[in-house]
């Protein structure tokens, strides 16, 4: 196969976030199998037969995702996609670093959501083994900052590259997630009770400039007593 042109700054950069991604990943997924004897990654074919598509579903998507990220970053003359599906629909540099942007605040959520979560980090509903209810840092400001991650990474990918496929993977993630988080809060609320009601009530599912204005606002504490005391 011979290569359209020399990589540049959008190949390196797009390779270098699917690297991190799945080093990410396969570190969370190594320690704990080694900590906690553990598989977090859970396929729930069982009782929720829909959520085990969904779960199924995205997975292969991110996958053949990954492989049409690398084959437009090479670049090779191949993508898996064939025509209309390789068309251009934006091509603007503003673009690329809007969707830049956009991949680096994922990651930041990325990092920070895989942190707070800790050991209890899931692909899937762990019904055997659920993890505590992760309140804290990241999860704080929204309730799902990793689902949030994929959906603007895969947002600023397609903003990076242009075409219609990337466009299509992204709507298909936010869709697929979306469902994903609906039938992941009915098992959270039954498992956690009003404690899991009351975190809904402060933090948003995806995003709230009046929480983020309240959690960052700091108040001024002025002393009443005279000065020199």
């Amino acid at each position: 196969m011979t290569r359209l042109h020399e990589m540049g700054f959008w190949d390196f950069i797009q390779l270098m976030m699917l690297f991190l991604f799945f080093t990410s990943f396969f570190y969370r997924f190594v320690g704990l199998r080694i900590r906690q004897k553990v598989n977090p990654i859970n396929w729930n074919f069982g009782e929720n037969r829909f959520l085990g598509i969904l779960e199924l579903s995205l997975f292969l998507s991110v996958s053949i995702w990954a492989i049409e990220v690398m084959l437009y970053s090479i670049p090779l003359k191949t993508q898996i996609f064939p025509w209309p599906f390789n068309n251009l629909m934006i091509d603007s540099i503003l673009a690329k670093w809007i969707g830049l942007f956009s991949s680096f605040l994922a990651f930041g959520l990325l990092f920070s959501g895989l942190k707070n979560l800790g050991d209890s980090w899931r692909f899937g509903i762990d019904e055997d083994q659920a993890g505590e209810l992760v309140t804290r840092g990241i999860y704080g400001f929204t309730r799902n900052p990793i689902y949030m991650f994929f959906n603007l990474w895969f947002l600023g990918t397609f903003l990076i590259n242009g075409t219609l496929v990337f466009l299509c993977f992204a709507l298909f993630t936010i869709i697929n997630l979306h469902c994903q988080i609906i039938e992941e809060e009915e098992f959270l609320q039954k498992l956690h009770g009003s404690a899991f009601s009351e975190y809904c009530k402060t933090t948003p599912r995806y995003f709230s400039w009046e929480v983020l204005i309240k959690r960052w606002k700091v108040k001024p504490q002025i002393s009443s007593e005279p000065l020199g005391k």
